[in-house]
């Protein structure tokens, strides 16, 4: 008995080195960080709450994440973020907070910024209903290069509408192979069968009736495998 108890004292330490080994090579293939949870589009009435939340994977403390309303910052504007989970919270809302809202993710483990976009509108209480308005808002996806990517979005409102799709500010040409576009009455979509690395960024369809004309805003993020 005696000569068998050290044995398991000598043993004890070395499964903690290699579990500190293990550690230590799984630190420098760190996780680049992503939206797994993107903002969403919404439509409110004048004097409600917003609240746009998202949930970024990877990164840990070294990601960064600053709220953009119109591609500017707004310091009124409530930011909250409990470990990789971000919120941004405005008690009311008024028409002229209305506008393309993102959230910029930063880090240094990704070369480039990466945006999750969603569009609010607000209805003035005292005036008529928005025309178009938009009642099915497209939604941003994050997917791996050479998977199908496909946005739709749905509308109320006079017709004959019209529908216009743009990437980072650049109108998509509807006569390209790699888009499939459809249109009826009140409903449109954007396709993309066959997504490339390029196709990341931030995309909006404006939809346009006699009476005026609306945006709603989203984002593809495309993963490099």
């Amino acid at each position: 008995k005696k000569k068998d108890e050290p044995e398991p004292k000598k043993d004890e330490p070395e499964p903690k080195k290699k579990e500190e080994a293990e550690e230590a090579q799984e630190k420098p293939a760190e996780v680049k960080p992503k939206f797994v949870k993107h903002i969403k589009s919404q439509n409110l009435m004048e004097g409600d709450p917003l609240t746009l939340d998202c949930v970024v994977l990877g990164g840990n403390e070294a990601v960064e994440l600053t709220w953009l309303r119109n591609s500017k910052e707004n310091p009124d504007f409530r930011r909250e973020r409990e470990g990789n989970s971000f919120k941004l919270v405005v008690a009311e809302v008024f028409p002229e907070d209305s506008g393309v809202f993102s959230a910029l993710l930063k880090s240094e483990i990704i070369p480039n910024p990466r945006f999750s976009s969603c569009s609010v509108i607000i209805q003035a209480r005292d005036e008529e209903p928005l025309d178009p308005c938009v009642g099915q808002f497209p939604q941003s996806i994050s997917t791996e290069e050479g998977h199908k990517a496909k946005f739709s979005c749905a509308l109320s409102g006079t017709t004959p509408m019209t529908a216009e799709w743009s990437v980072n500010g650049k109108q998509l040409d509807r006569q390209s192979s790699r888009f499939v576009f459809t249109d009826s009455e009140k409903e449109f979509s954007l396709e993309i069968p066959v997504v490339l690395a390029t196709d990341e960024g931030q995309y909006h369809v404006t939809v346009a009736n006699d009476k005026g004309e609306i945006t709603a805003a989203f984002s593809l993020h495309v993963d490099q495998s």
